[in-house]
């Protein structure tokens, strides 16, 4: 094999259900699996959906796996909120102030 060549990656494994008689909600991956799932992820959800658990649940568990000593990679925060105009923002925040401010003038 030369050095351009790549070695394909094997496939992050389907994760399996807990047991008999589980709606299928509960989902159980061994460290191996949520390892490899993690480390090929750009994202929390994208680890989480190839995991079949919860963004929350996947986040969990990485910490709890860094807490342990596992130098799992760090990754960056979704950008679910939206977006602010810093500005716009304080501009609003002095007028809010101001009003208040005027509002409380007459006040013993």
């Amino acid at each position: 094999m030369t050095k351009k060549e790549k070695v394909p990656a094997p496939a992050v494994p389907a994760p399996a259900s807990v047991g008999e008689g589980d709606s299928g909600k509960r989902v159980h991956n061994d460290i191996a699996t949520f390892m490899t799932a993690w480390e090929r992820s750009e994202t929390v959800q994208e680890a989480a959906d190839k995991l079949g658990i919860t963004k929350a649940s996947a986040g969990q568990r990485a910490s709890t796996c860094r807490s342990k000593g596992l130098p799992l990679k760090k990754m960056k925060r979704g950008g679910n909120g939206a977006k602010i105009d810093i500005e716009a923002a304080k501009e609003l925040l002095a007028t809010l102030q101001a009003e208040a401010e005027g509002e409380g003038e007459g006040e013993v």
